[in-house]
């Protein structure tokens, strides 16, 4: 069941709100805290999403 629940999350952050992988979601400036240069994300994004 988590990974059924990560795997929806995975996949809503990504593909329907696009918010992932685009550094600046709504103007918010994700990757300005805790970015991962290896995964090109933000950390803090990723968990609290």
């Amino acid at each position: 069941m988590v990974l059924l629940g990560l795997t929806y999350a995975i996949i809503e952050e990504a593909f329907v709100t696009q918010s992932l992988f685009n550094p600046n979601y709504l103007g918010l400036r994700l990757l300005d805290y805790g970015y991962i240069d290896s995964l090109g994300i933000s950390i803090w994004w990723t968990l609290l999403s």
